[in-house]
């Protein structure tokens, strides 16, 4: 992370970007310390932990050009392109961009601690599980959401802290029904199959949300509430 920023402040370009670069890795900081405050308090063992997730982090880095392809959310693309056009390189654009995706690690390689897959398998499948289900745009609406004091930003971490666990508790549910040596992503197109109504109540609700405009903090709840249904299919 620090060798990122090192290499941003060293570009030449506009001081309003080059913030925002730094920003995102700080935000991947901040989301980190939240996961594992809610998740691992009781881990006081520095090095137990880093054995834990190194190896994960270190294969979802070496793969996350090939993850950010896969992942299809169009405000990483933008923001690449933004990125390019003001003349960064397009390799540290990248790299900037999938910080977002990084912020779904710990709960990639939590589940892929539990499974036959591959750390690599399971993000893929994570990413397939969020286009599929459009969890990507719920979270982008929770990030682009006007907060205006103290306690909704606290109810906008909240809502994505209960987005982020019931995804990963999807996925794990469904990797558990998964064959060893076969698809995640196919499995999860499978389960998906098998889950029509639930599925359709749910892209049924979210097209209501888009049809508003904007959202508020009950249309969230809302929604959770409709996911953990999902989740307990």
């Amino acid at each position: 992370m620090a060798a990122l920023r090192v290499s941003v402040e060293a570009l030449d370009i506009d001081s309003d970007l080059q913030f925002l670069m730094i920003l995102e890795s700080g935000r991947l900081s901040y989301r980190a310390t939240r996961w594992f405050l809610r998740h691992r308090a009781q881990w006081t063992d520095i090095e137990q932990t880093t054995r834990h997730f190194q190896p994960g982090v270190r294969e979802l880095v070496e793969h996350l050009p090939r993850l950010l392809a896969a992942s299809a959310q169009s405000s990483l693309s933008q923001f690449v392109q933004r990125m390019t056009e003001a003349g960064v390189p397009e390799s540290l654009s990248c790299q900037v961009a999938g910080l977002r995706l990084m912020s779904a690690g710990l709960d990639i390689i939590e589940v892929a601690h539990n499974s036959t897959f591959t750390v690599e398998q399971v993000a893929a499948g994570y990413f397939s599980l969020g286009l599929a289900l459009e969890f990507n745009w719920l979270r982008e609406q929770l990030r682009n959401q006007t907060l205006e004091n103290h306690w909704q930003r606290l109810a906008a971490l909240a809502y994505r802290d209960d987005l982020d666990l019931l995804q990963r508790e999807l996925l794990a549910r469904i990797d558990s029904e998964s064959e060893k040596g076969g698809d995640l992503c196919q499995t999860i197109e499978g389960w998906i199959k098998n889950h029509t109504a639930f599925v359709e109540h749910w892209k049924n609700l979210l097209a209501q949300f888009r049809e508003q405009g904007s959202l508020d903090f009950a249309m969230y709840s809302v929604a959770l509430e409709a996911l953990r249904k999902l989740v307990a299919a």
